[in-house]
């Protein structure tokens, strides 16, 4: 499992980001950089899946809504082959809803959302998937 432990002690492992939008992808991947996460990043769900197993990400972002495969699906193929990986459910589009994720995802973070929510999210998963 990769990880590192930033100044203050605490272990950091690998988050996964999968998101189609490059943008929001790479703002992700360097905010959680700056907060002491190694990160590894796709713009597919495909990819997403088979980065996250050859990286030993812990937590994956993932967006609920991308072209070619859903986060749903991606969401569920994680779980399967992965079954202790957490996953942070990410979206902002229309009729989506925490509880529409929720019972796959082990959170839910709504976009546009705050810098200072989505690292907490990520810290409170992230101890989790190392307990």
């Amino acid at each position: 499992m990769k990880k590192i432990t930033p100044t203050d002690g605490t272990i950091r492992p690998v988050v996964c980001v999968i998101d189609d939008n490059d943008d929001v992808r790479r703002f992700i991947c360097r905010v959680l950089q700056e907060a002491g996460f190694p990160t590894v990043d796709t713009n597919d769900g495909f990819a997403g899946v088979v980065l996250a197993g050859s990286s030993g990400a812990r937590v994956a972002i993932i967006d609920m809504v991308m072209p070619d495969r859903d986060g749903c699906e991606t969401m569920a193929d994680l779980k399967v082959r992965f079954p202790t990986i957490k996953v942070l459910a990410m979206s902002g589009g229309g009729s989506v809803t925490p509880k529409t994720y929720l019972r796959r995802a082990d959170d839910f973070l709504a976009k546009p959302f705050k810098v200072s929510e989505m690292i907490g999210k990520v810290t409170a998963l992230a101890q989790r998937a190392l307990c």
